[in-house]
């Protein structure tokens, strides 16, 4: 190692502490949730299967329980939790398809 005179090559003044990095909170599992509850409530309607319907209300009631109110807007939640319940009742309330005939 060479030593160049016994004289620190550091500057002090220049030091700067480690800081670690902040990690943005990652919102994928309840954007998931979100993206479903809104998919399968829209087949529900399209396809009138019930099973879809209740799908939706258990992934927006998933959303609602993952999220953090300080992240998503109340308004949003609302309004997920409330269309898989209008979806529910649509697809219990709406009549049933005629039964195909049988030749």
């Amino acid at each position: 190692m060479s030593s160049t005179g016994g004289e620190d090559p550091r500057r002090p003044s220049q030091v700067v502490p480690f800081q670690p990095p902040i990690k943005k909170e990652e919102t994928t599992v309840t954007d998931f949730f979100s993206m479903t509850s809104m998919s399968f409530g829209m087949l529900a309607v399209v396809m009138k299967v019930r099973y879809f319907a209740w799908l939706s209300f258990i992934m927006a009631v998933a959303y609602a329980s993952n999220s953090r109110f300080s992240q998503v807007d109340v308004k949003q939640l609302v309004s997920a939790v409330g269309l898989s319940i209008v979806i529910l009742l649509i697809s219990y309330l709406s009549p049933s398809p005629p039964p195909r005939p049988t030749a």
